[in-house]
C-alpha cells in the first residue's frame, strides 16, 4: 500500500504506513521474547535497531532518518522508502514466529 500510494502521487501517506509496519515488527519481537501483550501501538520505532543485523542497519538507518524527519517526502523518496521497508520487514521479522503477512506485507507493498 505504501509503495502504491507513493507511486500514485500520495507520497505523504508512505511514512505512516512504513512506521506502522516497523512497529509491527517490534511487537513481534516483543511477543517472541514472551511479552504476550505486545502491541504495535506501544512500540517505538527505535526498538527495531536492537535486532537489526549489520547487513540491514544501513537501510534501517536511512528509513528511520526519513521517518524521524517527518517530512513530506517527494514521490521518488517515498517509493524507495516503501521498497526498502518491504525488504526490512522480511529481514527483521523474528524467525520461528508467524507473520500476519497479508496485512503486514500489504502495508509496505
Amino acid at each position: 500500500m505504501a509503495g502504491v500510494l507513493a507511486d500514485g502521487g500520495f507520497p505523504e501517506e508512505t511514512p505512516a504506513l512504513v512506521a506502522k509496519a516497523l512497529r509491527c515488527v517490534a511487537a513481534a519481537h516483543r511477543r517472541a521474547a514472551g511479552d504476550g501483550l505486545a502491541d504495535p501501538s506501544t512500540c517505538e520505532l527505535g526498538e527495531v535497531v536492537a535486532f537489526a543485523t549489520p547487513g540491514v542497519r544501513p537501510d534501517l538507518a536511512r528509513v528511520l532518518a526519513v521517518l524521524r524527519a517527518d517530512a513530506n517526502a517527494p514521490v521518488a523518496v517515498a517509493a524507495e522508502l516503501a521498497r526498502t521497508a518491504a525488504r526490512l520487514v522480511s529481514s527483521l521479522w523474528p524467525e520461528g514466529t508467524a507473520k500476519d503477512p497479508p496485512l503486514l506485507e500489504a502495508l509496505v507493498a
